[in-house]
């Protein structure tokens, strides 16, 4: 009976061995963004804070070739604007910033309970 346990337990080690192989190549199959350097958030960015790029790597923004500045430029009346290294931005664009674009999604979201939280506040 020992030797049975034995064998499978070797047996076990082994497929979990070669299950964790496998996904550990499929991990590193998958490709880094290929990020546009031209642009100067990006370039600061992916130096000093690579980690805040991570979501905008992985978005259909990147694949379509949207810049930071297109969706962060501060408009003139956003209470949440402020400079940052000589660009007007906001760090969390309302959906107003996305409607030139999404206009849609903004008025399903608009008429959607999830707004309801941000017309009312805390």
């Amino acid at each position: 009976m020992s030797k049975k346990i034995l064998f499978l337990t070797f047996f076990m080690t082994i497929l979990i061995t070669i299950t964790f192989a496998e996904g550990m190549q499929e991990t590193q199959l998958i490709a880094e963004p290929e990020y546009n350097m031209s642009d100067p958030c990006i370039a600061c960015h992916v130096a000093v804070t690579p980690g805040i790029l991570t979501g905008y790597g992985k978005s259909k923004h990147i694949e379509s070739n949207v810049s930071c500045q297109a969706c962060h430029t501060a408009h003139e009346d956003d209470p949440t604007g402020f400079n940052h290294n000589g660009f007007e931005i906001t760090v969390i664009p309302s959906p107003k910033y996305c409607e030139q674009c999404h206009s849609d999604e903004v008025a399903q979201y608009n008429n959607s309970k999830h707004a309801w939280a941000a017309f009312m506040g805390q």
